[in-house]
């Protein structure tokens, strides 16, 4: 679960799968290629340990920016925007923005620390 939000985090599975050689033609030139002709129920794990710490850090990102986001809204009327970590609001609501960052941010990491208690 997503610290702060509740949101259910999950990484797929990733299979490995059969391969085979396919040959085809285009164009006049002829091609060939192996490809995945065939699934299977083998997990892939050396793609499922490089991707896991990436998206562990993508969750926490993407709940750190819905706290923020739900809070400021919360707190006032002026437009949010969002762009991976950016935000942008008015000028004159920049310093509340600014401290709805902090607040969120010491509250999702300052309590507990999500990685440890992922490990």
């Amino acid at each position: 679960m997503a610290p702060g939000t509740g949101f259910p985090a999950a990484q797929q599975h990733d299979t490995l799968s059969k391969t085979g050689r396919l040959r085809f033609e285009w164009n006049g030139a002829t091609y060939r290629v192996r490809a995945p002709v065939q699934a299977t129920d083998v997990i892939n794990r050396r793609q499922h340990a490089q991707s896991l710490a990436p998206n562990v850090i993508h969750s926490l990102d993407a709940a750190h920016l819905m706290l923020i986001v739900a809070e400021f809204r919360r707190r006032c009327a002026a437009p949010v925007g969002t762009i991976h970590d950016s935000f942008a609001t008015w000028a004159t609501t920049a310093a509340m923005l600014a401290e709805t960052f902090k607040s969120n941010l010491a509250q999702l990491y300052g309590v507990q620390n999500p990685l440890v208690d992922l490990a």
